[in-house]
């Protein structure tokens, strides 16, 4: 499931969340097999996202952590890491999900156009970055 193209190598991350009672910070665990799975390839991290559903270990709260998680890969991984790629900018209809109900509020801003407690500190942790 490792996507090559030129230069760079996208890793999407929903290979490493194989869970759904784990917490944000889990995502630790797989950097270094991430890192050895790149070994000195620039690679990105493609279609990752954390639910604010509390059905399945989510909610608002959590979901901000795991954005939190995702700028500390900038830090764990240096000038390797190209850039990462949230799931979803926005949640998307029900009916798209077609049963994967997990996936249905994985937007940092909800369907009706209110952004979460997660858009705000990935805009919050961006601008620290600049």
């Amino acid at each position: 499931m490792l996507h090559l193209r030129d230069e760079i190598m996208f890793i999407p991350s929903f290979l490493y969340c194989t869970r759904f009672d784990g917490k944000p910070s889990d995502i630790r665990e797989w950097l270094p097999i991430i890192k050895q799975t790149a070994g000195d390839t620039k690679f990105a991290i493609v279609e990752t996202s954390w639910t604010a559903e509390d059905e399945y270990g989510g909610g608002e709260g959590v979901q901000a952590d795991y954005v939190y998680e995702v700028f500390c890969m900038k830090d764990y991984f240096g000038e390797q890491l190209e850039y990462v790629c949230w799931f979803t900018e926005c949640d998307l209809i029900e009916e798209a999900f077609r049963g994967l109900k997990l996936f249905r509020q994985s937007g940092l801003i909800s369907y009706e156009g209110v952004e979460r407690e997660a858009w705000w500190k990935w805009v919050e942790l961006a601008e620290k970055k600049e």
